[in-house]
């Protein structure tokens, strides 16, 4: 009878409640449900201020009408390429479809292969994308968008307060800081204004141990339910970040369930309300984990990722105290860590935390986990700097592992486990305070040190374009490849593409998912070098054709991805081509008769097309800047150096605009060969090279003839490829530019 009673009062306290605590060597009262909904309405207004604080300027003034595009350096531009596009189309997917009469998670705008059925992601970043979309309703898309964005500061913050203020025994400051490491983590904060993957997805991260921390105190059903729900939404938000949670914290998990197991022994009306509050979310759990499963193991990516491009990926031991280096490679905790490492130690000194067994056991793990996952996260960084091999072992031997490139994505669960530590530090150094005073200084002034040493950011907005007529004209009629497309699925410059599928309900051969399927390379090894540079061949287009493919959507646009102009003049004069439509740039093209079209090109079919213009009218057209007609990717361009484009191959062709009078050399440009040394050929052209500076780059010299097509051909020595990309490279070559006097 004692035990019940006992076992009655655990599970009657509720958030905020229950007798004195322990904290340190000291006593605090409970501050009760009055004080933590008091503090959950501070937090929520607070944090939001901050989130629009980390957001900038240019966030708020572009709210409804441009997407983040990159954590840092602020301003504006149209349509700037990035995998934003990506997380807009996945987190207004259900708004799209169920105006259109789709089933809310239909994802079949992009690799339309001819493939049955279409292509599918699954609950894609559930519940997050549920909320964009019925907040879009009101807004629009752009607008709910980035208020998910801003939620996501609050609702970090609420949930890390709730599990700080529980390992912490009640302690309130405790509560805040572990709420602003979570909200406003430097990782997170990268993330959600470039990417938003494993941004709005993080806030669900310690609510899930709040939730479990609640259970083991009683065994109440009711914490089961809701720890069974919120790691069900984890699992749908992202998939992968609940593997890495998965991975390091079920063993807690199991003693969790071991310890319920033997509280329940055979009380039959207990185990009745625990596997009713469990089984429906793990029954969903189960369904949208194997469905991302079966789509995983038919996509590209079932071989696994390469352990060169995880070592590429790794962070190194610099970004430890560097704020922001890139999403990938963001592993900075600062003075969190530094009160994380002092909670460490009193779990070490003192031989644990506290008097309930709950909190003692979910301290003593999260103990064991913070070293742990903060070494892992530095991936084969820590392997190659210390000799141990310990990353590539378990990138060998855990199943799972070998699927990702990116180990500092395991920062979350980092995070989760220094928070524990940061809150028994807090706990622990103002355990003896009494007044209020002092708690509510203290307090402040720790969050604000926290804001304050993470914050880095000043969003760069990317503003989008609205609905596109000429892709109009494809709604419905047959499948589309966009032009020019990258090799590899998820490159960035892809996802642009997908922003034109969704808002113009195309279907679009092209796509930008790591989850892309397997025929995808076959496509993309099969088209990529002719499509792009405006050959369209018999072959090709009958393959097309085969494929469900009816149209082709030029891409002539003033922002990245591009085609050059000599493209899309080739593919206005192929007879087996009709130009229906344009706007924006884009250029659609319907495949009206494969036979019609060219059985092969030559480089005078390049030089020709020079002459085309529309339809196949006989123009002579005059060049006024460099074109760079075959063998290119796209042009790239970073801080602090020349941009520069790579030769898609061993060959490229270059054509340079014919000066109105001979006047000497007209134009510089700059290459760079990873092995070897490039060879240049022109038709009419002098050439003379400059010298090679200690960047190694060569400069040269060219003397265009007036009143002529000025060929330039460019060969490199050899097929240069890296560990990061499935591309082949030849040499890189800077802008070609205009020389001055």
């Amino acid at each position: 009878m004692a035990g019940s009673v006992v076992r009655q009062r655990s599970q009657s306290v509720g958030i905020g409640e229950g007798n004195a605590r322990m904290t340190g060597n000291s006593t605090v009262p409970s501050t009760g449900k009055r004080s933590t909904y008091v503090d959950i309405l501070v937090i929520a207004l607070l944090f939001t201020l901050i989130g629009l604080w980390y957001a900038g300027s240019d966030f708020v003034a572009n709210f409804d009408s441009a997407l983040p595009s990159a954590p840092a350096g602020g301003g504006t531009a149209e349509m700037i390429p990035g995998d934003q596009f990506e997380q807009f189309y996945r987190h207004t997917l259900p708004y799209h479809n169920l105006q259109r009469g789709q089933s809310a998670y239909y994802s079949g705008y992009q690799y339309a292969l001819g493939q049955e059925p279409s292509f599918y992601e699954g609950w894609i970043f559930l519940p997050f994308s549920l909320l964009a979309s019925i907040l879009a309703a009101f807004l629009g898309p752009v607008g709910a968008y980035n208020l998910v964005a801003l939620l996501s500061f609050p609702l970090a913050g609420i949930f890390g307060y709730l599990l700080g203020k529980e390992v912490g025994l009640g302690s309130r400051i405790s509560g805040y800081a572990v709420g602003a490491v979570f909200a406003f983590l430097p990782f997170r904060v990268s993330f959600l204004f470039g990417e938003m993957v494993y941004a709005t997805d993080v806030v669900l991260l310690p609510l899930v141990l709040f939730a479990f921390v609640r259970f083991l105190k009683g065994f109440d059903w009711r914490w089961s339910a809701l720890f069974f729900f919120s790691a069900f939404l984890l699992s749908a938000a992202n998939f992968a970040l609940f593997y890495w949670f998965i991975l390091f914290f079920s063993p807690l998990f199991l003693v969790g369930a071991f310890k319920a197991a033997r509280s329940y022994g055979r009380d039959v009306s207990r185990w009745t309300a625990l596997l009713a509050s469990a089984m429906p979310s793990l029954a969903m759990m189960a369904w949208n984990l194997a469905t991302v499963y079966s789509i995983l193991s038919g996509s590209g990516l079932a071989a696994g990722q390469d352990l060169d491009e995880v070592r590429y990926y790794s962070p190194g031991f610099e970004h430890l105290i560097a704020k922001w280096s890139g999403n990938e490679k963001t592993i900075y905790l600062g003075l969190a860590g530094v009160i994380a490492v002092l909670g460490w130690l009193v779990t070490l000194i003192r031989r644990g935390w506290g008097n309930d067994p709950a909190i003692r056991l979910v301290v003593a793990y999260s103990a064991l986990v913070f070293p742990l996952a903060y070494v892992f996260a530095l991936g084969m960084t820590f392997d190659d700097r210390t000799g141990i091999g310990l990353y590539r072992f378990f990138y060998e031997n855990v199943p799972g592992v070998s699927s990702s490139r990116t180990p500092g994505r395991i920062m979350p669960v980092v995070a989760l486990a220094a928070s524990v530590m940061m809150a028994v530090a807090c706990a622990w150094a103002t355990g003896r305070l009494r007044d209020r005073g002092p708690k509510v200084v203290i307090g402040a002034l720790l969050v604000y040190a926290v804001v304050v040493d993470f914050h880095f950011s000043d969003v760069r907005m990317s503003l989008l374009v609205g609905r596109n007529a000429a892709y109009a004209q494809t709604t419905g009629k047959g499948g589309v490849v966009a032009l020019p497309f990258q090799r590899e699925a998820d490159h960035y410059l892809n996802a642009t593409f997908q922003y034109f599928a969704l808002v113009n309900n195309a279907r679009l051969v092209n796509g930008h998912s790591s989850m892309y399927p397997s025929d995808w390379n076959a496509f993309s090894q099969r088209f990529y070098g002719t499509l792009n540079q405006g050959l369209a061949t018999k072959g090709d287009l009958q393959d097309l054709r085969a494929r469900g493919v009816r149209f082709i959507a030029v891409h002539a646009t003033p922002y990245q991805p591009s085609v050059g102009p000599v493209a899309l003049r080739l593919l206005s004069g192929n007879p087996a081509l009709s130009r229906i439509a344009e706007d924006g740039g884009v250029v659609v093209f319907e495949i009206v008769d494969p036979a019609r079209a060219p059985a092969s090109y030559s480089a005078q079919d390049v030089v020709g097309a020079m002459r085309l213009e529309g339809g196949g009218a006989e123009r002579s057209v005059v060049l006024d800047r460099p074109d760079y007609a075959l063998g290119w990717y796209a042009r790239e361009a970073y801080p602090d150096q020349p941009a520069f484009r790579w030769m898609s191959g061993l060959e490229a062709v270059v054509l340079i605009p014919a000066p109105a009078v001979e006047s000497g050399e007209d134009h510089l440009f700059r290459y760079k060969c990873p092995a070897g040394e490039l060879t240049l050929e022109a038709n009419t052209m002098s050439m003379r090279k400059m010298g090679t500076g200690a960047d190694g780059w060569t400069s040269v010299a060219i003397d265009a003839h007036p009143g002529e097509t000025n060929v330039l051909t460019l060969r490199a020595p050899e097929i240069y490829r890296v560990p990061t990309d499935t591309r082949q490279f030849g040499c890189m070559i800077g802008d070609i530019e205009d020389k001055l006097p």
